[in-house]
């Protein structure tokens, strides 16, 4: 059958190609907060006032915030290069624990209300330079993100990291901070991003953290949050053209706003109006530039569905008339097979006889092979209405069809208090033999014990057969639900390879799941879940 699961996309399918560009990306965008950083502290350093604030008239970024910025940039371009030696790792995750711990003492001197010093470290700065009464001190705010930033450095530069989630919604954090702060500079209302009487986060400050926090956003773009931007699906071509302009065009239509105010080309209400009436307008466009493109795409995986839902039918009623059409002449093969068996064995030499025997073993598996596949292709073409059952006397009828290789081999089969469910009966009980039968036959040389049991959960019955068999090893778990797969010889255990995947097409259309745990030489589980009745038990 063609699979449908192998036109599908999901988000964790990331474009390789685009992953590569945003790793380019952070690469950049982090290179640039080292030479902001780097540049702040020429200026801090030779004293150049443009150089510490890079925008005249405004708060300067402060030293220690420019080394904060210059160890977080080295550690994630130390985090993106990949390296594999030791040293990269523990300068990478010891320059990032250094920013945390900048950010803690810092918040510390605030809420102690006292200096430690750490302010005036590499440069000692008169008070009436700066006119602020905690000179050379990041803002609260400032330090706050700065322990974010260290954490999501941490988290991302980890050897074991495997959910990049969290770095990820620090990195979200550190950008809407500074967002916020860069939304007061831009409005002209510094108190909205202030903190009563302490320093501001300055503007040099707040573009370095958007930068980074970019950065860091992008470095891991393959998994977490990122991934949803990444994919190949619909829905992730609609985020990447729509959240960036969430994210970006208030922003800018925010600042448009107050530079249009303070050259006195309108005054606020006005203002107020063009702003919402341009969003509306501009949100409105992309929307609908994005909705075509996905309108068409929408309407081509329907035809797909429909085209492969056909091309399912047909392949199943192939099978069936080709399979039921097989029948009759086969059984005519074997049944002259067995006749010249029984007439002319012995009669004629040795290597006529190997290929009589040959002929006979090869119409007999011919024949189980067409049982199996019509029996495969009636799960879907011989439908029968869903209805309640009693699951214990469909599994007691599945045990007696049984009977004769229960006898053979010794087998003690049970099963404990079973409920009613909504199902065929038939594919129920032909689901029972054929994880009973080959709990019996893979038995391996300890007498075959099978247990059936059923466990409630969510709404639905989870049934449970269990053996003490050969056992499957884990890898193969998924495999041996594929149509013809076969873990053993035909010599050592006789079958076609197509009885659990009849298990599977059965449970597949009770819209149930079915699974295995197992290990090698100690029993297999098999599991399915079925619906509950409203009558339970």
């Amino acid at each position: 059958m063609i699979e449908a699961a192998s036109t599908e996309s999901t988000a964790s399918q990331s474009n390789d190609e685009l992953v590569s560009q945003l790793k380019t990306f952070s690469f950049v965008l982090v290179t640039l907060v080292i030479l902001l950083a780097l540049v702040v502290l020429a200026g801090w350093r030779f004293d150049v006032e443009s150089l510490k604030s890079l925008v005249p008239n405004l708060l300067p970024m402060k030293a220690n915030a420019a080394i904060c910025f210059l160890f977080a940039g080295v550690s994630l371009v130390l985090i993106l290069r990949n390296g594999r030696a030791k040293w990269t790792y523990y300068i990478r995750q010891g320059l990032a624990a250094a920013v945390i711990l900048i950010g803690l003492v810092t918040l510390g001197e605030y809420v102690s209300s006292s200096g430690l010093g750490i302010d005036q470290l590499l440069f000692k700065i008169e008070a009436e330079v700066t006119g602020i009464s905690n000179t050379g001190r990041m803002a609260p705010n400032t330090a706050f993100n700065f322990i974010l930033l260290g954490a999501g450095l941490l988290i991302i530069g980890a050897k074991s990291a495997r959910d990049f989630r969290p770095a990820q919604l620090l990195a979200l954090v550190i950008v809407l901070f500074a967002a916020v702060a860069w939304m007061g500079y831009a409005t002209g209302a510094q108190s909205f991003e202030g903190i009563s009487s302490y320093t501001r986060m300055a503007v040099p400050t707040t573009i370095a953290f958007i930068l980074i926090g970019l950065a860091l956003l992008c470095a891991r773009s393959d998994s977490g949050f990122m991934a949803v931007l990444t994919g190949d699906n619909a829905g992730s071509v609609a985020a990447r053209r729509l959240l960036p302009a969430a994210l970006g065009i208030p922003l800018v239509l925010v600042w448009l706003k107050a530079v249009g105010e303070d050259a006195g080309l309108y005054d606020y209400d006005v203002g107020t109006w063009l702003l919402v009436l341009i969003s509306l307008i501009v949100f409105a466009l992309l929307i609908w530039i994005t909705i075509k493109p996905l309108e068409r795409a929408d309407r081509k995986l329907k035809a797909a569905a429909l085209e492969l839902e056909r091309s399912n039918s047909e392949l199943e009623n192939f099978a069936y008339i080709a399979s039921h059409d097989l029948k009759q002449p086969l059984r005519k093969i074997a049944g002259f097979t067995h006749l010249l068996s029984d007439q002319y064995r012995g009669k004629l030499d040795k290597d006529a006889d190997e290929l009589i025997d040959y002929t006979v073993d090869s119409a007999s598996r011919m024949q189980d092979l067409v049982d199996d596949l019509l029996a495969y292709s009636r799960v879907n073409t011989d439908e029968k209405p869903f209805v309640e059952a009693d699951s214990g006397e469909i599994c007691d009828t599945a045990i007696e069809n049984l009977m004769v290789s229960i006898d053979e081999s010794g087998a003690k089969v049970d099963h404990g208090a079973m409920p009613h469910v909504i199902a065929d009966p038939i594919q129920l009980e032909q689901l029972f033999q054929n994880l009973i039968g080959n709990a019996i036959k893979f038995h391996g040389d300890n007498t075959p014990r099978v247990h059936i049991d059923a466990e409630r959960s969510n709404g639905r019955w989870i049934f449970s057969v269990h053996d003490n068999g050969i056992g499957i090893d884990p890898q193969y778990e998924e495999r041996i639900f594929e149509i013809f797969k076969r873990l053993n010889t035909k010599t050592e255990y006789s079958g076609t390879g197509l009885g659990l995947a009849i298990c599977k097409k059965i449970v597949d259309r009770h819209k149930g799941d079915i699974w295995l745990e197992s290990k090698l030489d100690k029993g297999s589980t098999f599991y399915f879940t079925f619906a509950a009745s409203e009558e339970g038990a």
